[in-house]
């Protein structure tokens, strides 16, 4: 009986650690996306405005020859 105490005690802690990590790294994962948001925003604005929609076309993976 002892055993399965040990057991759903370790499983409950196990399961509150996996549910804290999850939230840390989606937290993490969104303030990564939001900084790279803005260097990308900050390359758009400091280029030429003629080299703009390259720009852009490169920053979304597009080469040159797509359309």
């Amino acid at each position: 009986m002892l055993d399965l105490a040990a057991l759903a005690l370790a499983a409950a802690f196990g399961a509150g650690a996996y549910a804290f990590a999850l939230r840390m790294t989606r937290k993490q994962m969104n303030g990564l996306g939001a900084r790279v948001t803005r260097v990308v925003m900050a390359v758009i604005h400091i280029c030429p405005a003629e080299k703009r929609e390259e720009v852009i076309r490169i920053m979304l993976g597009e080469g040159k020859g797509h359309s």
